[in-house]
């Protein structure tokens, strides 16, 4: 009898410590973290991607939580300092976390990353001596699309509406054009070699625009990556919209709208020279430059018409409102530039 006691105790003992161990923590008061482990959604990412993570928390009497967000947890994210180098955290949508979010949104500018890598570190607040991080590698292997512009020609006026106050005759005026696109940059492209932390080659790609100052910055993987370049020209305004007609109930007689404005032509492209290395130059095949016209401007629409006019009086006892005006006609495409060339590299912008 003393042994079935003894084993019925030990069972029912046994099982309370397995559910014990098997709650998930709710929150970390009177509890004492003994380990923090970090994962997340991907092993590598693409820079201006948004991954996820999460935290999975063990204590010193064997109790297991995990964070919420990707992992459902309950635990809060304020209960940890989070450091990120290369990336921040934005909210998702429709989503109220406590603290730092487990939305990680990788940055485009790759000088924000140390050895081609996104840094994470995390401590537990009440002992910063608890703490995780997670490496995770940048990816160059997708088509690095970059883009210069010419300047965007200036919108039409719109018309004036028509009136029959005064010496108005109740016509609206029509819209007026837009301006023409300015013509596309001309951009020069500097392509290097370097290596990864892994010893794999990149190519550092650094581009300016009419021989500005300001450097854009990027990085290609040549195993699968590729680097497309355009230099467009900028597009067309917009035309004005066109005058509404007017309602004269003296006269009974109501103004069709004016006319809408016509869009301004695209500009012509710009141009495009690739300076690479000699280390470079075997990877030229997979640099490609565009330089398109740009689009014409939209159309502008057409004025509505004057109101319907009710007269009292008069041989006319009714005339409807107004037409509205016709639309105006879209900007053509600005021509294609003078094209790409590819030389050797003699210096690069600082």
């Amino acid at each position: 009898m003393n042994q079935i006691r003894y084993f019925l105790f030990f069972a029912l003992t046994t099982f309370n410590i397995f559910l014990y161990a098997q709650k998930p923590l709710k929150n970390l008061k009177n509890v004492k973290v003994a380990e923090l482990d970090l994962v997340a959604n991907v092993t590598e990412v693409l820079p201006g991607q948004s991954i996820q993570i999460g935290l999975y928390v063990e204590t010193e009497d064997g109790q297991f939580g995990q964070t919420r967000g990707m992992l459902k947890g309950k635990l809060k994210w304020s209960n940890f300092e989070v450091e990120v180098q290369g990336g921040k955290f934005v909210p998702p949508v429709g989503v109220n976390l406590d603290g730092p979010l487990d939305n990680l949104y990788i940055s485009e500018n790759h000088g924000e990353f140390i050895n081609d890598q996104v840094l994470i570190d995390i401590r537990l607040k009440d002992d910063p001596s608890i703490r995780t991080g997670l490496t995770i590698p940048i990816s160059y292997g997708f088509e690095n699309e970059i883009a210069f512009y010419g300047r965007h020609g200036q919108d039409g006026s719109s018309g004036r509406n028509g009136t029959f106050n005064l010496s108005g005759n109740g016509k609206g005026t029509r819209g007026g054009r837009g301006g023409p696109g300015g013509k596309g940059p001309q951009v020069d492209v500097y392509v290097s070699t370097s290596k990864d932390f892994r010893g794999n080659t990149l190519l550092d790609v650094r581009a300016t625009m009419n021989n500005s100052k300001d450097v854009y910055k990027t990085k290609v993987d040549p195993d699968g990556g590729k680097l497309l370049v355009y230099a467009i020209g900028g597009r067309g305004g917009s035309g004005g919209w066109g005058g509404s007609g007017d309602c004269s109930h003296d006269k009974c007689i109501s103004t069709d709208g004016a006319m809408g404005g016509d869009g301004g032509d695209g500009g012509p492209g710009g141009s495009i020279t690739f300076h690479i290395s000699d280390e470079a130059m075997k990877y030229k095949g997979i640099m490609q430059g565009f330089t398109p016209g740009g689009a014409g401007g939209r159309a502008g629409n057409g004025g509505s018409g004057g109101s319907s006019c009710s007269c009292t009086g008069m041989s006319n006892t009714y005339t409807g409102g107004g037409a509205r005006g016709q639309n105006g006609q879209p900007g053509y495409k600005g021509q294609d530039g003078s094209g790409v060339q590819f030389t050797k590299m003699t210096h690069q912008p600082n």
